[in-house]
């Protein structure tokens, strides 16, 4: 055995409470190691469909039939790759195959129907055939729903340099939903010992190893010059033998999978991102929409708006509605509207309560305010002092449904890549509303902001808009 092939553990307990204690490990030979979750998976989903496809073929009390379709159905299923698990792979993905397959039985069972060879009537045949499909659905359905629940997660290693495997387990850690457990991790011993939470392989030598011992469903391997075609090939050699899955990590963070594509130019993979919609007819969709809504808004609760403003102006001098500078779309200036919840001459006071500044970046926020009126904070609370912004929508100057209108103090202050979100008009709600508003931090509002904006699209604007309901009905983060 040469020096290379021993591999250097390291393990960092939890919370950092010991001392770190280096530890050399010889590679055994390794076992076949079964990942948990994958093998049970697919053998439920082979006996689901068989008793599916059994069951929906018992209208036709045909022996023939019954014995035929089942196996005729999972055949399908295993010729459209249905039982070839990836851990990556979303319920829609699963849905695809089984439409995909149902299609192909429909086919096949319409056509066998027509010959001597399947001796039952065409329209129940088809009737078989669209059920069997339907129910499929059924149990892929429950799988997801039960793998993305936080007990039922799916064990990975992360390869790679120290720096970019900490960006990953952020990533990790910021989105919750995505059913993985870091097991432990692979780096490279690159000037400083590493610092993790999970045990930690010092050394790429180690990887397949270290995956089998941690029993881990997947590898993820990030982008890095050590890791050349040949060794991941090699790699993925090591991985077969325990069924361990393998995934490179394509360096992107933030960009929705609709807008990527794997292509193949010869014997290279090459991964399209495409660009951003900001113009073309589903932005002028999005627009009529938007501002024909926010219209019929405005005439359903005017009588909402006349009995606020009124108390507005019983409570404390001064005007019902309060005006502001923001910066909207191609940093244009505009007049934004909302209904006044602090005291005149509120912001003159601005510089005393600077040290009180709860926020960070150019955000300035006081979760109790002292310039805040008693209704004011009602308002803030159930985002009602908000609602005149849809006047603002009706002008053009604003969206429902985009990011956090800036003020030009604030946009003084940003960066080049901060001033992508004045690519599109700012919106009256967005994915900094329904993620925790002034909870968030700045770094996480300008992630969210950058999020939508080069991932826009109708379906996510109709998904921002239903959970609004439910953050100013729980008014999370609304202070």
């Amino acid at each position: 055995m040469t020096v290379s092939s021993v591999v250097r553990r390291l393990r960092v307990p939890a919370g950092n409470s010991a001392p770190l204690t280096l530890e050399l490990v010889r590679p055994t030979v390794q076992a076949k190691v079964v990942p948990s979750g994958f093998p049970g998976r697919v053998r439920t989903l082979v006996l689901m469909d068989l008793l599916t496809a059994a069951g929906s073929t018992l209208i036709l009390q045909d022996r023939l039939v019954t014995a035929a379709m089942p196996l005729l159905w999972i055949t399908i299923m295993a010729g459209v790759r249905g039982y070839e698990y990836r851990l990556a792979q979303p319920y829609r993905d699963d849905a695809r195959k089984v439409v995909r397959a149902g299609i192909v039985f429909v086919i096949v069972g319409d056509l066998l129907s027509a010959t001597p060879l399947l001796p039952a009537p065409r329209p129940d045949v088809l009737t078989v055939v669209v059920l069997t499909a339907v129910l499929a659905l059924v149990p892929r359905g429950a799988i997801h729903v039960w793998s993305t629940r936080k007990t039922a997660t799916h064990r990975v290693v992360v390869a790679g340099h120290r720096g970019e495997v900490m960006q990953v387990l952020k990533g990790l850690q910021r989105a919750r939903s995505h059913g993985l457990t870091v097991a432990g991790v692979c780096v490279f011993l690159d000037g400083e010992v590493p610092d993790f939470d999970v045990p930690v392989t010092l050394g790429m030598d180690g990887l397949a190893q270290a995956a089998a011992e941690h029993r881990a469903d997947a590898v993820i391997v990030l982008p890095c010059s050590h890791l050349d075609a040949s060794v991941l090939r090699r790699l993925g050699w090591e991985l077969e033998s325990s069924g361990t899955q393998l995934f490179v990590f394509s360096g992107l963070f933030d960009v929705a999978k609709a807008r990527t594509t794997v292509s193949t130019a010869g014997s290279i993979q090459l991964l399209h991102i495409r660009a951003t919609e900001l113009g073309g007819p589903r932005r002028l969709v999005k627009d009529i929409w938007e501002r024909t809504a926010a219209a019929t808004a405005l005439l359903l609760l005017s009588p909402l708006l006349l009995v606020l403003a009124v108390a507005i102006r019983w409570e404390s001098s001064g005007p019902a509605i309060f005006k502001q500078t923001r910066v909207g779309l191609r940093d244009r200036p505009f007049t934004i509207f909302k209904f006044r919840t602090m005291f005149v001459g509120a912001d003159e006071h601005l510089l005393e309560l600077a040290v009180l500044n709860e926020a960070d970046g150019a955000l300035f926020k006081v979760h109790a305010d002292p310039r805040t009126t008693r209704l004011g904070r009602i308002l803030r609370r159930y985002s009602l002092d908000e609602l005149p912004q849809l006047v603002n929508v009706v002008l053009g100057q604003m969206s429902l449904v985009g990011p956090r209108p800036p003020l030009p103090s604030e946009v003084e202050k940003y960066e080049y890549d901060i001033r992508r979100k004045l690519a599109v008009k700012p919106g009256l709600t967005g994915l900094w509303q329904v993620s925790g508003r002034s909870d968030l931090s700045w770094d996480d509002s300008v992630r969210l902001d950058l999020m939508y904006v080069d991932n826009w699209s109708l379906t996510l604007d109709l998904q921002i808009v239903m959970k609004t309901v439910r953050a100013v009905l729980t008014h999370a983060g609304a202070y």
